[in-house]
């Protein structure tokens, strides 16, 4: 294998990897201005959640898409104990949070 061959290999690890990439893929379903409103709001996001937030744009968790919505609705903090916490009775998700 030469030195080109080892660097697109090594291109290819990081795009399955990389979760501006992993995103693009995700959107396949959405229409264009869906896709930019998804865009902004994914910018705004940790890096640390963006993992979750692609699976949850995939569908592949319902109960990941609860605690993603309530992870943003508490400013990404110290999510088990804020979520555990919650003081909005109100939310139609307050009965489904995770952490109860």
């Amino acid at each position: 294998m030469d030195k080109t061959d080892k660097m697109n290999t090594a291109r290819k690890a990081r795009s399955k990897t990389n979760p501006d990439a992993l995103l693009e893929k995700a959107l396949d379903s959405f229409t264009l201005s869906q896709r930019e409103t998804i865009r902004e709001r994914f910018k705004s996001i940790p890096v640390s959640f963006r993992r979750r937030y692609i699976k949850v744009l995939k569908g592949k968790s319902r109960p990941l898409a609860v605690e993603s919505f309530c992870c943003e609705c508490m400013g990404w903090g110290k999510v088990p104990e804020e979520i555990k916490n919650c003081t909005s009775p109100a939310c139609s998700l307050y009965l489904y949070r995770p952490y109860q």
